[in-house]
C-alpha cells in the first residue's frame, strides 16, 4: 500500500470480521485498525516536504507569519478533502466487497475475508510505483490543486494572496 500505513490483518478471526462489518456501517475503523486514518497520515506524511517549501512565495510581498498561516490554512484544507477522498474510495466505493466480506462463514472464511480485506485497502491505496496508482496519484494532484485555489481565494479576500 502508498506509503506504508502500517495496516495489520494479523488479527483474531472475531476481530477481522468485527472491522468487516463496521466498514459495512460506514465506522471507517475499529480497535487499532484503522486504515482510513492511517492513510491520511500517510499521505500527509509524504507531502509534508512539497507542502513546507512552496514555490513560487514572492518573499517581498509575504512575510514568514503570513505564509505560516497560508501553509496551515492549505494543510487543514488538504487533510479535510483528503478525508473526504479516502472515505468515499474506502467506504462507498467498495460496499459490495465490504458486504460480501461480511457474508462469508466457515471454514476458511477468515482467510478468505483478510484477503479481501487486504485487496480492498491495495486497490484504494495502491503502491505508487504500480500502473494502477495513476489515477490514485491523479486524485491526490487533484485535491492539492483545489486546496490551493480555495486557500487562495480566501488569502485574496483576506490580502493573503500566496499563489502567483
Amino acid at each position: 500500500m502508498h506509503g506504508e500505513p502500517d495496516f495489520k490483518l494479523k488479527q483474531p478471526w472475531q476481530t477481522i470480521k468485527a472491522f468487516n462489518r463496521r466498514m459495512v456501517w460506514k465506522h471507517g475503523e475499529y480497535l487499532d485498525l484503522k486504515p482510513i486514518a492511517q492513510l491520511r497520515a500517510s499521505i500527509m506524511k509524504n507531502l509534508a516536504l512539497f507542502l513546507n517549501n512552496p514555490i513560487g512565495w514572492d518573499a517581498e510581498k509575504i512575510n514568514r507569519k503570513k505564509q505560516n498561516v497560508c501553509l496551515d490554512r492549505l494543510k487543514q484544507e488538504i487533510t479535510t478533502e483528503l478525508l473526504v477522498f479516502i472515505q468515499k474510495s474506502l467506504i462507498e466505493n467498495k460496499k459490495d466487497d465490504w458486504d460480501h466480506g461480511v457474508e462469508l462463514y466457515g471454514t476458511g472464511s477468515t482467510g478468505e475475508r483478510a484477503r479481501l480485506i487486504y485487496e480492498i485497502m491495495s486497490d484504494c491505496a495502491p503502491e505508487i510505483t504500480i500502473a494502477h496508482s495513476q489515477a490514485f496519484k491523479d486524485e491526490i494532484i487533484k485535491i492539492i490543486e483545489t486546496s490551493i485555489n480555495r486557500c487562495s481565494e480566501r488569502a485574496r479576500s483576506q490580502a493573503l494572496d500566496f499563489r502567483k
